[in-house]
């Protein structure tokens, strides 16, 4: 919720960029947690992908400012976002090793829709907006693509291998984010992207090359 609440205030790109800081704030609840430690290749993995993110959104053009204000809410609201992300995964870390995963998201998913249906109700916006028939159509998609087939998959993947190495590989969604976000909504791709791009793929890989079973 505060992620796309976020994307009212700054762009795809650096929102993007904020809620996939993810990896680290995996990586300190996974230490504190669930007592799972991380190599030294793998450290350095998550930090050039980190840093390469950081390093191609760093150029990304604001172009959403809220009443004149700097886009520091829109900020917050996306790193909050981040941080919700990694306790997700350490949750479902811990829990799917004792529940199944057709049980798990059925519970998680009814969890955050009542969650979300019940904030609309509490505030004054609308709980069904007055929205073109392809906004829908974008509204279905969401939750059939990324909801309920990209969550799952990170559900899945969290009971098999380590928090940190899933949200590091989540790290590939900035770029598909910046490519859509050229692709659709003219946010501009400059020629930093493609450093950016290379240094979190290599960033990935150091990460799960040397992740060990």
């Amino acid at each position: 919720m505060t992620w796309i609440v976020s994307l009212e205030y700054i762009s795809v790109a650096k929102s993007t960029f904020l809620v996939t800081t993810s990896p680290i704030w995996v990586a300190l609840l996974s230490l504190i947690v669930l007592k799972e430690t991380i190599s030294r290749k793998q450290l350095i993995g998550i930090i050039i992908a980190t840093g390469s993110a950081f390093f191609l959104f760093s150029f990304a053009e604001e172009t959403l400012i809220s009443q004149g204000q700097r886009s520091i809410k829109g900020e917050l609201l996306a790193t909050l976002g981040g941080i919700s992300v990694a306790a997700y995964l350490i949750i479902g870390r811990t829990l799917r090793q004792a529940i199944e995963l057709k049980v798990y998201v059925f519970l998680t998913y009814t969890f955050a829709t009542i969650t979300l249906v019940l904030y609309n109700l509490s505030s004054i916006k609308q709980l069904a907006p007055n929205m073109s028939g392809s906004a829908w159509v974008y509204i279905f998609c969401l939750a059939l693509g990324p909801q309920l087939i990209g969550h799952t998959i990170l559900n899945w993947g969290v009971r098999r291998f380590p928090a940190t190495l899933v949200s590091t590989i989540v790290l590939a969604e900035p770029i598909v984010a910046s490519v859509l976000a050229w692709i659709i909504l003219n946010e501009a791709i400059g020629p930093n992207s493609f450093l950016g791009f290379s240094g979190i793929v290599l960033g990935i890989f150091l990460t799960t090359r040397y992740y060990k079973r």
